[in-house]
């Protein structure tokens, strides 16, 4: 018979291997090699055991993501998305409205059965006069906002019945844990909107998936009319190519290194990604696209199946870059590669009616203020990152006064 003190010490030693084949198979060996430091990636960099607590539920999760997503949005509730009754609103007549005149279209269509899809986590700012700006157009646009448990409590708190006044769907994901690098964050809204518009089919005509924040409304964008509607897009181009670096000067440019990535995961053809270094491509901003319900679920479907396909060695390559600009990557990415070359869509920069205005384009007077912004004689619908012109940003309050003394009120700096 084995004494019990051996007999322990073998389930130990049994027990130790066990976890160390668990860790290796999800961190790797070549990450704690004797020949270099010991740097864990922001995948894994919740703590080693909350890693193993985290992924021991991945094979009985509902989330249908990745490992690599899983670790980082586990506390994402797919159930609290889907099984959302979505209820539409017609009458804004109680809402607390801004004082302005829009600069609407002189054409109208019914709006009431399009829809605002944003998100916020842990913050308030640019919610109020983002939805007082929208309602003083006269828009009936319906608005789903994603938002975490302790977000939803402070928005209903805060802001007393504004939510319900002013026609806005607070979809609660679930209570937020950390994400240590703040790039993965901007991921919530891709994983959301999927499971959303996934569930929700057939209830909307246009969408507008829209930075909540830095965005602010002088007129109503839906009301503009497209001859093809389900195959046009609206979208704002960055500057140029040289704007995101993406200049034809070796492997050593970071956008360049993102977009092969998710080249590498094509299956049976090969992506070169120097195309993207044409200057004749343009390069399009992820912030604020406004696309029909059927064009944007193929768009955000195909968003999760790549982000989906990264495996460990590319996010340990993607980690080693960590820029902020990986979704916007991966958003030209899937319009070039997965959507343009098989479907005929006609994109507007900007919209053919200035529906949109980012202020890194050129040629504008920036001393104009809200909410009268202007190009060659044409207001501007949508104001996109009104941080940019601090004289810009600062005339907003003013105008969507702050009744509820929400700090800050109107995001007027880069950090937000």
């Amino acid at each position: 018979m084995i004494p019990l003190r051996t007999f322990l010490s073998q389930v130990n030693i049994i027990c130790y291997l066990i976890f160390l084949a668990i860790f290796f198979s999800e961190h790797g060996f070549k990450r704690f090699s004797i020949f270099q430091p010991v740097v864990l990636n922001s995948t894994s960099e919740l703590s080693f055991w909350d890693d193993i607590r985290i992924l021991r539920n991945y094979d009985k999760s509902d989330l249908k993501l990745s490992r690599h997503l899983y670790r980082l949005f586990y506390w994402v509730n797919r159930s609290l998305i889907e099984n959302y009754k979505f209820t539409f609103y017609h009458d804004f007549s109680s809402c607390a409205t801004c004082n302005f005149n829009p600069h609407n279209p002189t054409t109208v269509r019914d709006d009431s059965r399009d829809v605002v899809i944003g998100f916020l986590i842990q913050r308030m700012v640019g919610l109020v006069p983002y939805v007082q700006s929208l309602r003083t157009t006269h828009s009936k646009a319906q608005i789903a906002l994603f938002v975490d448990k302790a977000s939803k409590e402070k928005i209903l708190s805060q802001t007393n019945t504004f939510a319900a006044d002013c026609g806005i769907n607070l979809i609660e994901i679930g209570e937020y844990q950390t994400v240590q690098v703040k790039r993965y964050i901007y991921l919530v809204k891709q994983i959301t909107t999927s499971i959303f518009l996934n569930s929700h089919q057939n209830l909307f005509n246009r969408v507008l998936i829209s930075d909540i924040t830095d965005v602010i409304f002088q007129g109503n964008p839906f009301y503009i009319s497209y001859p093809d509607e389900k195959n046009t897009m609206v979208m704002s181009t960055e500057l140029s190519m040289k704007h995101f670096g993406l200049l034809p000067n070796g492997r050593r440019i970071r956008e360049y290194k993102i977009l092969e990535i998710y080249g590498e995961n094509e299956k049976g053809r090969y992506v070169n990604v120097t195309k993207y270094f044409d200057p004749s491509r343009q390069y399009y901003n992820v912030g604020v696209i406004m696309f029909h319900s059927s064009l944007a679920l193929w768009y955000i479907n195909e968003m999760m199946t790549a982000l989906n396909s990264i495996n460990r060695s590319q996010v340990d390559r993607l980690d080693q870059l960590n820029v902020r600009i990986e979704e916007q990557c991966l958003h030209n990415y899937v319009l070039y590669e997965k959507m343009l070359p098989y479907r005929k869509i006609t994109i507007y920069d900007d919209g053919p009616n200035l529906e949109f205005f980012a202020p890194w384009k050129p040629g504008f007077n920036k001393t104009q203020i809200f909410p009268d912004f202007q190009i060659n004689g044409s207001y501007a619908l949508i104001y996109h990152c009104v941080y940019h012109i601090q004289h810009y940003c600062k005339s907003i309050a003013p105008k969507c006064p702050n009744i509820y003394h929400i700090h800050p009120f109107v995001r007027c700096s880069h950090i937000g």
